[in-house]
């Protein structure tokens, strides 16, 4: 996943006392990539918890308080990396723990897809802000690496047989029938939404199979 902030300051709200107006989702947008990426959007206040560290009391201490500075908008931009094959973990006997064991290699890099979605997400965060009238728009990449913001995911991936996944579509382990899967491990691909929601659905779907396969004696207990 790519992430993009954009940032804005717009003018001063001195009558709304808060630090966060709003927070809303800017849904799936792809124009001319492949998948597509979304927008997170958060606003604060500068100088918000200023009073923690003025002193002063009195009429004119609460009147100072409630002065904070400018409003700011943030845009966050959240995209899909596309499943690569090569984008892989896997056991490697180059270094091993403490207990002589192989340890996980990882093997992860963006391509030219997911380059051009930054710099797309970036160019629509600031046309979006400026079609809607905000002023100071300081639009910039945060350089996102793999591993950065992410959900772990996809490294004992679902299939249709033991050849090219490590989980079936119900979750359960191709060889041993009585292993379950229920976090991300088995998801083939993420989009650029979170993907909680997704693991519960899939968690209820491999008990629902698991509490049928059990009656029918399809498990070994």
């Amino acid at each position: 996943m790519t992430t993009t902030r954009i940032n804005t300051t717009t003018v001063d709200i001195r009558l709304v006392y808060t630090s966060h107006a709003f927070a809303i989702y800017l849904g799936r947008i792809s124009r001319i990539l492949k998948r597509g990426y979304g927008f997170e959007v958060y606003t604060e206040r500068d100088n918000w918890g200023h009073a923690y560290s003025d002193d002063g009391f009195g009429a004119a201490f609460k009147e100072k308080a409630t002065q904070f500075g400018t409003w700011k908008i943030t845009l966050d931009a959240f995209g899909e990396c596309m499943p690569y094959e090569d984008n892989r973990v896997y056991l490697t006997s180059d270094v091993t723990d403490k207990w002589g064991q192989p340890v996980l290699k990882m093997d992860v890099h963006y391509r030219e897809n997911e380059t051009l979605m930054r710099k797309d997400a970036r160019e629509q965060a600031i046309l979006m802000l400026e079609k809607a009238g905000f002023s100071n728009i300081d639009g910039f990449d945060s350089q996102a690496h793999p591993g950065l913001s992410i959900h772990e995911m996809g490294t004992a991936r679902m299939g249709t047989s033991s050849k090219n996944s490590v989980f079936n579509k119900f979750n359960q382990h191709h060889l041993v029938k009585n292993v379950f899967c229920k976090d991300g491990a088995s998801m083939t691909s993420s989009p650029c939404q979170n993907p909680s929601l997704t693991y519960m659905a899939l968690s209820a779907r491999a008990a629902d199979y698991a509490v049928r396969a059990l009656k029918r004696g399809d498990i070994p207990r």
